[in-house]
């Protein structure tokens, strides 16, 4: 709600962790900086470099881990240094996101822009405005979870002017038509879509939305879900 970020306290006076998983965990954690190490080696990305080579001594926490087995003051210590090598292992993933986030958030707010422009009132202009000055502001400060918080309220706030709009729906209802077959229910397909054709031809937008919802009900969840994405990225959603 602060659009703010806070250190996190971590208490370790809990029960002695168990070291063979955080092994397990250690493990992992070190494939994913292998990976890091290639993206950021592709992306010549020195800041990302310089975290990954600070992340943290792996051959350490891994003698400390093997101690802990038998030494509950020595899994904690270990499961301390895991944590500390896992944040530093995110922060140089979030490095590497930075750049294409950036590019997101802009072009984002580039489409709201001409949305906005096209058929948006004064208000939703106003509050535009603000979330590109905003925007700015974090992407100078690089607030990387605070500008992807910026970046959902830009995407709320285009889907809204988009779904006020009569044409999305009329689109979407024979986007969906096409699927008909796919649907569960054929006799209840027919019915929805002949509704739809008679709520287009009265201008009932708000019924048209309605059948739009329940002929994605009648599709299997995975075409369904697919169907929204790929209309969605057509219109700018995505």
């Amino acid at each position: 709600m602060l659009d703010e970020e806070f250190e996190a306290v971590i208490d370790y006076n809990g029960s002695s962790p168990d070291a063979k998983l955080l092994l397990q965990e250690l493990d992992s954690e070190l494939k994913r900086q292998v990976s890091l190490r290639d993206k950021a080696g592709a992306a010549d990305d020195d800041q990302a470099n310089e975290l990954l080579d600070g992340a943290g001594d792996a051959d350490d926490i891994r003698k400390k881990l093997e101690a802990g087995k038998g030494d509950p003051v020595a899994a904690n210590q270990a499961e301390k240094l895991l944590l500390e090598f896992k944040i530093n292992l995110d922060r140089a993933e979030d490095s590497l996101k930075w750049p294409a986030l950036v590019t997101e958030v802009n072009n984002a707010l580039d489409e709201l822009d001409t949305l906005v422009d096209k058929h948006g009132n004064s208000g939703q202009r106003e509050k535009a405005d603000q979330f590109r000055e905003q925007a700015n502001v974090l992407i100078e400060q690089k607030h990387s979870e605070p500008l992807r918080k910026k970046f959902r309220q830009i995407t709320d706030l285009h889907n809204e002017i988009l779904f006020e709009q009569p044409g999305f729906w009329l689109g979407f209802f024979n986007y969906l038509v096409e699927d008909r077959a796919k649907m569960k229910d054929q006799d209840a397909a027919d019915r929805l879509i002949d509704q739809g054709r008679q709520f287009i031809n009265k201008g009932n937008v708000q019924g048209l939305r309605n059948v739009v919802s329940q002929l994605l009900g009648l599709l299997p969840s995975e075409i369904a879900e697919a169907k929204q994405r790929g209309y969605a990225g057509d219109k700018g959603l995505l």
